[in-house]
């Protein structure tokens, strides 16, 4: 399956666990539930990273890992690195953004390519805002000392599924290692829709392919939209005035504003009224050459 209809196989597999985790099953139902009806959806290049790697460790200010819809799923390729000893291959991620208000709550997944199966989030993980984080790509942090992510159980009983007995902080910190990735890449994708001028595009499912889909009852496949980084940093400058008409009732996505005294401010995603029906968005995103 190719990469954009991830989402899609995440939702079967975790209906399959609902079925078979009685526990878990209203977890498992609510996150499918949220992608399927809520999500907006961004695809990214093969490996996740948009921007250039400067250096191992970034230093970020937490309050720009706001998503930019409240709902937001990120979906990428992975595969071709070395695998360690122990390491089985995945060849596709997935993380699902949800805005608090406070804070973004990340439930990040990863397939297993030797099980045929997506690996549902054992662990949910929260970024509160307004704090400074130092993120390694290559390396898993020790998040017990800081005050700017707090984590917990996706389900009731996770744990029992441990052979080994321990506590919630050490299963999070071998669970860490495992999703270090996903993590650092949505922090990369923000990083990139705060600091550079994007261009967007569309890109439709063929015609074809979702009409064989809705005769076999399937749910259609996701209009995306392709979101280019231009390479131009955001300018900072003054709120102008004016209005701007919309065809379509669209969800214009949050954003940050910028100011030439050097303040910034966060604009919360839109629902834009128009005439012409509803677009649904979704987005992939290249990467900044």
């Amino acid at each position: 399956m190719s990469i954009g209809y991830f989402s899609s196989e995440f939702c079967n597999d975790l209906k399959y666990f609902a079925r078979s985790n009685q526990t878990g099953a209203g977890y498992f139902n609510r996150i499918r539930k949220r992608i399927q009806t809520r999500a907006v959806h961004f695809q990214l290049p093969h490996g996740g990273y948009i921007l250039p790697k400067e250096g191992d460790e970034v230093v970020i200010d937490t309050d720009i890992l706001r998503p930019p819809f409240p709902t937001t799923v990120i979906e990428y390729s992975e595969g071709g690195g070395e695998l360690r000893v122990g390491e089985t291959p995945s060849t596709k991620r997935l993380v699902l953004a949800v805005d608090e208000g406070d804070g973004v709550t990340l439930f990040p997944a990863y397939y297993v390519d030797n099980h045929d199966l997506w690996q549902p989030p054992n662990i949910y993980w929260r970024f509160m805002y307004g704090r400074g984080f130092a993120l390694s790509r290559t390396i898993p942090k020790d998040f017990s000392d800081s005050d700017a992510i707090r984590y917990g159980e996706g389900w009731p009983g996770v744990l029992a599924r441990v052979k080994v007995p321990m506590s919630l902080e050490q299963y999070a910190s071998i669970e860490l290692s495992n999703v270090n990735q996903e993590l650092s890449v949505y922090m990369d994708f923000c990083m990139a829709l705060s600091q550079y001028e994007t261009e967007i595009i569309d890109q439709k499912p063929d015609a074809q392919t979702q009409k064989l889909r809705r005769l076999r009852g399937k749910r259609p496949l996701y209009t995306y939209k392709v979101i280019t980084i231009t390479g131009k940093r955001k300018v900072s400058k003054e709120a102008k005035g004016g209005t701007h008409a919309s065809p379509v009732t669209h969800l214009r996505r949050g954003h940050w504003r910028h100011y030439k005294s050097g303040k910034r401010s966060w604009v919360e995603a839109t629902m834009i009224n128009g005439k012409d029906g509803m677009v649904v968005k979704d987005y992939k995103l290249e990467s900044r050459t």
